[in-house]
């Protein structure tokens, strides 16, 4: 460490292409130093661990010097294999994020049947509920933004009404109470069932079986809280025949196919030339493929900005690609909503 009247400074080894080849030479590395003793100081700004710096040499070297290491390849070789090292660990990375929030077991036998341009016909919603068996299980939601009233809170929330077949095939799972009843769907009863963060923003506790909420000033009563994948968005499902609107999709699960699954909606006016069905792990699948491979090529990029540019702006342009492709896969993973909310692609 040296000092002058600029403050403290250490003597930076850079490398440059020279008349001989590679060159290595002493520039300046401005530091601030915090805590010190007799043996030790710390260096709390000013140089990071892709910087070398000159700690012993045979003479006096000055700023600008060029200067002949003996162990140019402990800092210079070892960036290809810090570089490797990166990809490696980032594709593992990616790997496991793919595995978390794409996994195919979570789009097992689920078709989502979609318009095929005219939109879907209106639906019999108590056609839908009698074509569900063990076997086939069928369900769809009506999204509404409404206002809720608790004794905490006003807030706004997203209304999902749907019909009993929507936990199983969503994946709800219920915390506290119960799901509304086929009974309370067919009398239309204002009965709602709340995810997590619903029931806490708006009572604070998911132990609240029995308590009413109002939407958009009519009275519901919580029957029950259900873990739906969401952390902080608020969600409230009800029975569809208690809400006006109708479903933009249906989502079926079933071991069947596409094809037995149109075959089996004919009775509600859906079949090949008005809706299409879409293998929904199929589809996952390919869009994990995917994303694996646009991954893979921008770290790849990344890595070989990073060998050839200088240390920090190789390692800034490593950095902000692989936080791009990371938000962008956040951002389309998984690329419907299995979590309770809406049945559509995201765009």
């Amino acid at each position: 460490m040296c000092q002058d009247s600029n403050g403290y400074y250490l003597k930076q080894i850079k490398r440059k292409d020279g008349i001989m080849g590679k060159e290595y030479y002493l520039a300046r590395i401005d530091i601030y130093i915090g805590d010190s003793d007799s043996q030790n100081t710390v260096i709390v700004q000013g140089v990071t661990f892709f910087e070398p710096v000159l700690l012993y040499s045979n003479k006096t070297a000055v700023i600008g010097d060029v200067v002949l290491l003996k162990n140019a390849g402990d800092f210079f070789v070892t960036k290809v294999l810090l570089a490797a090292f990166y990809i490696g660990i980032l594709s593992l990375a990616g790997l496991l994020f793919l595995t978390v929030y794409a996994d195919k077991r979570d789009y097992q036998e689920l078709v989502l049947v979609v318009p095929d341009g005219t939109g879907l016909p209106i639906l019999d919603l108590k056609e839908v509920n009698k074509l569900c068996t063990e076997e086939l299980s069928i369900t769809y939601d009506i999204n509404k933004r409404v206002t809720a009233e608790s004794a905490n809170s006003e807030r706004a929330v997203t209304l999902i009404g749907t019909n009993l077949s929507y936990a199983d095939v969503m994946g709800l799972k219920l915390t506290a109470g119960s799901f509304w009843t086929e009974e309370a769907w067919s009398m239309a009863s204002r009965y709602v069932v709340l995810n997590e963060p619903a029931a806490f923003q708006m009572f604070g506790s998911s132990s609240i079986i029995g308590n009413t909420v109002k939407f958009d000033g009519e009275v519901w009563l919580v029957t029950g809280v259900v873990k739906d994948g969401y952390k902080k968005k608020v969600m409230a499902y009800v029975p569809a025949s208690a809400i006006s609107g109708h479903p933009e999709a249906l989502m079926v699960k079933t071991s069947g196919g596409n094809a037995a699954v149109l075959n089996s909606l004919n009775i509600l006016d859906v079949y090949e030339g008005n809706c299409r069905a879409v293998d929904v792990e199929a589809v996952a699948g390919l869009f994990g493929q995917l994303f694996i491979t646009a991954v893979d090529l921008v770290i790849v990029l990344a890595a070989i900005i990073f060998i050839l540019s200088s240390d920090m702006a190789g390692c800034f342009a490593l950095m902000l690609s692989i936080g791009l492709v990371c938000n962008e896969i956040g951002e389309r993973i998984p690329f419907w909503n299995n979590s309770g909310g809406q049945l559509k692609f995201k765009s």
